[in-house]
Order: structure tokens, then C-alpha cells, then sequence
């Protein structure tokens, strides 16, 4: 048998711990581009409209940028 292990660094990304700002956005755009779901563009859009929504009564902004792509239909 042949044992492998993948790690992460838990303190960088572990859900106890607050995130730089920059290691969310790099670890955003990593599964953006993972997934293939959103272009970098759409990607940037997406952080926007997370940004704003302290300043917002709804999500409707953020669940209509989510849903304007092909992916959901």
C-alpha cells in the first residue's frame, strides 16, 4: 500500500483563522479558474458585488451576477 497525504496550511486558509484579504481574493481566483465556471473578468465582477453587499438592502445584485452566465441553466 501506498499512503499519500495532501495538507494545507490551516493557518493561511483554516476556517478558525481570518484571512488576508489577498490570500482570499488569490484563493477565489484559484477556484475560479479551477472550476472554469467564471472568466477572471466575471470573477472580478463577483468580488465587487460580495464588497457591496454591507451597503445593500438584498443580494439580488450578486445572485443576478452569479445567474448571468450559462452555468446555472
Amino acid at each position: 500500500k501506498i499512503f499519500t497525504c495532501f495538507k494545507t496550511l490551516r493557518e493561511a486558509i483554516g476556517p478558525e483563522t481570518t484571512m488576508a484579504m489577498d490570500n482570499i481574493l488569490n484563493k477565489f481566483h484559484e477556484c475560479i479558474e479551477f472550476s472554469g465556471l467564471y472568466s477572471t473578468e466575471k470573477a472580478n465582477e463577483i468580488i465587487s458585488r460580495i464588497m457591496e453587499l454591507n451597503k445593500s438592502i438584498n443580494v439580488f445584485p450578486l445572485i443576478k451576477t452569479l445567474l448571468s452566465t450559462n452555468c446555472f441553466r
